[in-house]
């Protein structure tokens, strides 16, 4: 009986010790999403999370693929800003900042990724619009006002944040890198100095669609510096932007782009910023050896650009200053303009110192009549007055929004490429 007992007892403890003992816990360093700081939703398309303040936007870079609705104006209050996504745990959700402002982007901290958004894959940012400053002088790469660097979607948004990186390269006022990516209907306004790859919305593009874009800030670096974009190529496209800010650089520097490489189209597209540069030209710096472009429709301000010269010879013109302020001009180019407002292009006496502008910048216009180029000249604000800057837009839910900042400063994936660039430099 004892035997019989024991082992009965012996199979009792073995069972025992054979049920499983499950303890569950959050690793170590692991990011967790506390929906609890948001004004509300669960972070689907329908229902996406709701930001409403810092605390709710700084809980974005912790739920990274989820979607979110601004619901109101943010004042990051000039308290040093964490970029939210990195190399290692990018943005690849949905961000509608639903024609709301987030103001007081303060970065003083070097490294690469720098901007609101720092690294944004696959991911959406739109109908927000950013001021602020990124300052600082270690050598760093992705610098942008808006993102560092992207490979996604970027539409309906504007910065004028005033960025100074003289050390980095890949530096734009909106966007500092931008790879297979579609940007759409954006401005920056903000200064913009950086080193390699500089300009005044996008420091450099590839296998990128950028349309009906533009930028009016000032530029500086010392190399591959543009108006608009630094580096341009790889099967890349432009259409209908335009630059008015001044581009100053060391070596290569364009009125529009820095520096073309490999193959891309552009078209439909003109700038008047002064250029200082060397190789330079109104319009294109340098257009390398082996690129292939279809580059047509595209004009310069040879009064005001200060050259009579461009980079490519082929596609851009070179035009007085009364020629750029006519109608006729640009519909000899084939470009979609007229007074009316129903084009792309608008040209108006009086509103954006008589140069086109993009009928998506919403600058609700009573009244248009042709410019008239043999009046006086008038008076162009610095790049950091409200006054030049566009007023309205139409954000998704249809209503009217600012699209710029006043401050004191779709997926087109032509060829994704998933090399991550970052690792490259």
């Amino acid at each position: 009986m004892r035997s019989t007992r024991s082992s009965v007892i012996g199979f009792n403890v073995f069972i025992f010790l054979m049920v499983p003992i499950v303890i569950t816990a959050t690793p170590v360093g692991a990011v967790v999403c506390d929906s609890t700081a948001f004004a509300g939703g669960v972070g689907s398309l329908g229902e996406p999370f709701q930001v409403d303040n810092r605390v709710a936007l700084e809980q974005v870079r912790n739920c990274a693929g989820q979607n979110f609705l601004q619901t109101t104006n943010i004042d990051l209050g000039d308290t040093e800003w964490d970029p939210i996504g990195d190399l290692t745990d990018p943005f690849f959700g949905t961000y509608d900042g639903d024609g709301n402002s987030i103001t007081g982007l303060l970065i003083t901290s070097s490294g690469n990724y720098r901007g609101l958004f720092g690294r944004v894959e696959f991911g959406t940012v739109k109908n927000v619009h950013v001021a602020g400053s990124i300052t600082f002088s270690t050598a760093s790469a992705f610098v942008g006002g808006l993102v560092g660097f992207l490979i996604g979607t970027v539409s309906n948004s504007s910065s004028s944040v005033l960025v100074s990186a003289p050390e980095s390269d890949y530096v734009g006022g909106l966007a500092g890198g931008v790879s297979a990516s579609n940007l759409e209907d954006s401005m920056a306004s903000g200064s913009v100095v950086g080193k390699s790859r500089v300009g005044g919305l996008m420091g450099n593009v590839d296998g990128t669609s950028v349309i009906r874009s533009h930028s009016i800030g000032s530029v500086s670096g010392l190399d591959k510096v543009g108006g608009l974009l630094g580096g341009f190529g790889d099967g890349a496209l432009l259409s209908n932007t335009y630059a008015h800010g001044s581009v100053t650089a060391t070596m290569t520097g364009g009125g529009l782009i820095g520096d073309l490489s490999l193959t891309g189209v552009i078209e439909k597209s003109y700038a008047i910023g002064a250029v200082s540069a060397s190789p330079s030209g109104g319009l294109i710096g340098l257009v390398d050896v082996q690129t292939d472009y279809t580059i047509s429709g595209n004009l310069w301000d040879v009064g005001t650009t200060g050259l009579s010269v461009d980079g490519s010879s082929v596609g851009t013109v070179g035009r007085t200053t009364a020629d750029m302020k006519l109608l006729s001009t640009f519909l000899s180019y084939g470009w979609d303009i007229d007074t009316s407002g129903e084009l792309i292009w608008q040209i108006c006496d009086g509103v954006n110192n008589n140069y086109p502008f993009l009928t998506s910048e919403g600058r609700n216009i009573t009244s248009c009549s042709e410019p008239n180029p043999n009046r006086p000249p008038i008076h162009v604000p610095s790049s950091n007055s409200p006054s030049v800057l566009p007023t309205t837009g139409t954000g998704t839910s249809g209503l009217r929004f600012p699209i710029a900042i006043i401050a004191a400063g779709t997926a087109l994936l032509m060829k994704v490429r998933r090399k991550r660039l970052g690792e490259a430099l």
